[in-house]
């Protein structure tokens, strides 16, 4: 017996087909990149140009059990980490992928240590020169729980950004030395699940109910 084919005037055409929109969710990432070495308590790699250790995630040393980093390859690396006295904290290796080389800008010097965060704008405080914003839990990795990060910035970037509780991306860099978070650009953006649209009211009959 052969399957019948569908019905056409039931099923959608392949080019109407609607698309889901693209979700940006809830994250907030330092990138570099590093030769890599493993050491008993995690990795060891240069952020910037001193040789720091730090932990991983299970999944990375999964991954480097089964393939141990080689000392030559350069590795695009990604880390997780916190800022709970509005420096970075607690860095940890979550993602890990071979590079060709150490990315340089256009004058070939190498390229600082970069951060991406996608978050809730909780806090613009000029008088300071910095930002707070919320992390908020997302369905698509493991954060389960909120946390807030700090980031330095230039009044007058200070002075673009959108209001508290609006979400952006802030991009910029992760300097080493003095363990801040310094943005260089904000772009109010939706980030996280879209909020589910309210349920239309229920119908109600304006007839008299038989006596």
């Amino acid at each position: 017996m052969t399957d019948l084919p569908q019905d056409s005037s039931s099923s959608p055409a392949a080019g109407k087909r609607k698309k889901k929109p693209f979700m940006i969710p809830f994250h907030a990432l330092i990138k570099l990149r590093s030769p890599l070495r493993a050491v008993a308590s995690g990795v060891e790699v240069l952020i910037g140009t001193t040789p720091t250790v730090v932990r991983v995630t299970d999944q990375v040393r999964e991954r480097l059990q089964e393939q141990p980093p080689e000392p030559e390859q350069v590795y695009a690396l990604q880390f997780w980490f916190r800022t709970p006295e509005g420096y970075v904290e607690d860095l940890q290796l979550a993602h890990v992928h071979p590079a060709k080389e150490l990315g340089k800008d256009k004058s070939g010097q190498v390229i600082k240590p970069l951060f991406e965060i996608g978050a809730r704008l909780k806090e613009v405080n000029r008088e300071e020169g910095f930002v707070v914003v919320e992390v908020e839990p997302n369905d698509t990795g493991l954060l389960r729980e909120s946390f807030d990060v700090q980031v330095w910035a230039a009044l007058e970037l200070l002075e673009k950004t959108p209001r508290p509780g609006r979400t952006l991306l802030v991009y910029g860099e992760y300097r080493p030395q003095s363990g801040r978070l310094v943005a260089t650009r904000f772009t109010p953006l939706h980030v996280g699940k879209p909020k589910a649209k309210p349920a239309p009211p229920a119908e109600t009959s304006s007839e008299s109910p038989p006596a």
